[in-house]
């Protein structure tokens, strides 16, 4: 029973307390990471606004069918993109039924910054609204 004792004790002070010292994922290359925007691109900024309805779906932001955010409510994603014609979209993916999507137009112009809101409504399903363009 003593020996168990000590086995464990010995084995808890191997086991490392820096949350560092583990890496799950690749770190990502901080010169591809872009701090300002680079010049002649736009602005893009979606916030999924704080509701009830659709608290227990997955709210994904797409750019041309393809997902590139996950967000959570209250949650704010700023990129930029190249002048052009974009299609914007929540897309909402719940665990049982299908999923459901709300898209918008973005005809981005350089310089310009563009807002969105996501937010979903009981029988309306998941919406995204321009707040500016």
């Amino acid at each position: 029973m003593l020996r168990a004792i000590a086995l464990v004790v010995l084995l808890a002070g191997c086991a490392s307390t820096d949350p560092y010292s583990f890496h799950y994922v690749e770190l990502a290359d901080q010169s591809r990471i872009l701090h300002a925007p680079p010049p002649g691109s736009a602005t893009v900024v979606v916030r999924r606004e704080p509701s009830f309805s659709g608290v227990a779906l997955n709210h994904f932001l797409t750019v041309d069918g393809v997902k590139i955010a996950q967000l959570q409510q209250e949650e704010q994603h700023t990129f930029t993109v190249a002048p052009g014609r974009y299609v914007v979209g929540h897309l909402c993916e719940a665990v049982i039924g299908g999923p459901a999507l709300g898209e918008t137009v973005l005809q981005a112009e350089a310089g310009k910054t563009a807002i969105y809101r996501l937010y979903t409504v009981q029988q309306s399903g998941c919406l995204i609204e321009v707040m500016s363009r």
